[in-house]
């Protein structure tokens, strides 16, 4: 698609970049967040438009180093919400047509490439290097060989500029990288059979980077392929595979695609089953169990239990899932449901709703602490809190009805761009979330706000991702302020592959006397998630005295005091995460207060 193909999307007054019709939810939040009116690089030029013609007016080009007369016959620099929503207005102007226009897969474009790509033909280096000329050919190589790839060229060219492959398609790989349907997943060994769900046990790691490819596994990285004019290396390899952000910028742009019929599944690898069933596609889902979602990541609050007392069934980050987002928002807005009739507990005797509303009772102890050992205890607000490991923000709201300014940070970006839809969404509440009922039965309900919590409210929060285990490279960074005068971690600590690390950081976070730290942790340990080397307690000591338990309660009291805190409170908080109707997990964590 070209700058001219898209800039009568951009033009169309009643659809374009001013009207959500044809923009996903994540999609128009970030256009509304970027306050976006056309693609990035463009640049409006309504005072000068003698270079455009009468059909394009008003825009130039910014290239890496200047601004040039807009090249309407380039491809366009967008990201994969751009491209998302142009296939959906394309399709809504050709309603004639028997499909609707999409993004090209990763194995459709292998097939437009016209070349074996697999190596399969030999295993000898000479045949790789036959089908992948970057190992052997430099940038001026590729100019001459029909393909703006490897530097050849310092900019994007015309997208006919150059022959089209095999198939008749031009710059399948070179000038600009391609948006494809598929989430980044990893690739099933050789032989393996089709039908097989699980492919992660085929992926391998290399020891020098164990972590590129692994934390994008996760549903919220797209696939773009075939390189950019500034692809070198490994980048502009036929057998590249890289992954970004729907809302990052990568010299990306896309080429629309259309399935022979509406009914066919489109061949590509999903993560989640949401994105799944809307493209009609096989689902390949990270977890389906529930129970996978009980064993928390680094910064959720059901740390502590894992369902019926089963081991996690898998590593996968479960908590970038849509079945995790939706319990989730259950547990941080338990009013949701209201309108629709449906309680966060099924009614019955003795039912617990003292359990309700955690994140708010754990926010509400940080507050009262606060405001106890204050120096201006007469003060209605407080300067600054820190909610580490928000994820999907009711405890940073509750937060923010005493507090000038929270910050708020989670590792999952699943559950931050949750919560900034919430911080988002008008008081009748917007976002939307799936209750469980009873097996594939479920009830969509509307997020709803606690109480108090209007606009001004939702506007001193600051929302964004982090680690827990890096925070003094976050206050260096500038991400995190130089003091705090509390600092909430709840139900964090015993889901962190590094917890000594978390705690080194608060005396840098919370510097002023009478600055006040709550801990919230159910102590709930796992190799899976800490290695046992990192644990605080919940062993044995086999030392000389004998075989005694350790208890990490106590490990927790030495090393706060170690960092200058004394402990000024300490009581047990118990809380209620709802599996379905009939199911419920019950937890009581210990929450601890330490002022500096």
């Amino acid at each position: 698609v070209t700058n001219g193909e898209y800039w009568r999307f951009v033009n169309d007054p009643e659809h374009g970049y001013t009207q959500p019709t044809h923009w996903c939810e994540q999609g128009w939040a970030w256009r509304c967040h970027r306050q976006m009116k056309q693609p990035y690089f463009w640049k409006d030029d309504n005072n000068n438009s003698s270079n455009n013609t009468n059909q394009h007016r008003g825009y130039r080009l910014r290239t890496l180093f200047q601004e040039i007369d807009m090249p309407w016959d380039w491809p366009v620099d967008v990201n994969y919400y751009e491209a998302k929503a142009y296939c959906s207005w394309k399709s809504n102007q050709e309603k004639e047509q028997q499909s609707p226009y999409r993004l090209l897969t990763e194995a459709e474009h292998h097939i437009l490439r016209g070349i074996d790509t697999t190596g399969s033909s030999s295993s000898s280096s000479s045949s790789f290097h036959k089908h992948d000329p970057v190992t052997v050919q430099s940038g001026l190589d590729f100019s001459m060989r029909n393909a703006n790839l490897n530097l050849a060229h310092g900019s994007q060219s015309a997208v006919h500029a150059f022959p089209p492959s095999p198939t008749g398609h031009h710059d399948v790989m070179g000038n600009a990288w391609e948006w494809m349907e598929d989430h980044f997943n990893p690739l099933r060994g050789e032989g393996e059979d089709d039908d097989k769900k699980d492919d992660t046990d085929t992926f391998a790691k290399h020891p020098l980077y164990p972590d590129f490819s692994t934390p994008c596994f996760d549903g919220q990285h797209q696939m773009i392929m075939g390189g950019s004019f500034i692809s070198t290396g490994d980048e502009a390899s036929i057998y590249a595979r890289f992954h970004f952000r729907p809302h990052f910028l990568q010299h990306s742009g896309f080429r629309l695609v259309q399935s022979l019929s509406n009914s066919d599944p489109i061949p590509a690898k999903y993560l989640t089953e949401e994105e799944a069933s809307q493209a009609a596609s096989t689902v390949v889902t990270i977890s389906r169990d529930p129970q996978d979602f009980s064993s928390s990541k680094s910064t959720d609050f059901a740390s502590h239990s894992n369902g019926d007392g089963d081991e996690p069934k898998s590593s996968s980050n479960v908590y970038e899932t849509k079945q995790s987002l939706d319990m989730y928002l259950g547990l941080h807005y338990p009013r949701s449901g209201e309108s629709e009739n449906l309680p966060p507990i099924l009614p019955h005797d003795n039912s617990p709703q003292h359990g309700l509303f955690f994140p708010q009772r754990v926010a509400q102890l940080l507050t009262r602490l606060v405001k106890q050992e204050s120096t201006n205890a007469s003060a209605t607000t407080t300067a600054e809190a820190l909610d580490v490991g928000c994820a999907v923000g009711g405890a940073s709201f509750e937060l923010a009805k005493s507090f000038d300014r929270v910050d708020a940070f989670d590792y999952s970006s699943t559950f931050v761009q949750a919560a900034q839809r919430m911080q988002m969404q008008e008081d009748n509440g917007q976002t939307e979330f799936s209750v469980a009922i009873e097996g594939d039965i479920h009830q969509r309900v509307r997020a709803i706000h606690d109480d108090g919590v209007d606009s001004t409210v939702r506007s001193r929060v600051k929302f964004f991702q982090g680690n827990a285990c890096e925070m003094e490279a976050m206050q260096t960074s500038g991400a995190l302020t130089n003091s705090y005068d509390g600092v909430l971690i709840s139900n964090l600590l015993c889901r962190l592959p590094d917890p000594l690390a978390c705690l080194a950081s608060l005396p840098r976070l919370v510097t002023s006397p009478g600055g006040v730290v709550v801990l919230v942790t159910p102590f709930t340990w796992m190799d899976e998630f800490t290695s046992r080397d990192k644990w605080l307690g919940g062993y044995y000591d086999d030392g000389g005295e004998g075989r005694r338990p350790l208890w990490s309660k106590d490990t927790l009291q030495s090393i706060m005091e170690k960092n200058g805190f004394e402990k000024i409170h300490e009581e047990n908080i118990p809380l209620v995460i709802r599996e379905h109707a009939r199911k419920y997990q019950y937890i009581v964590s210990e929450a601890s207060g330490w002022r500096r």
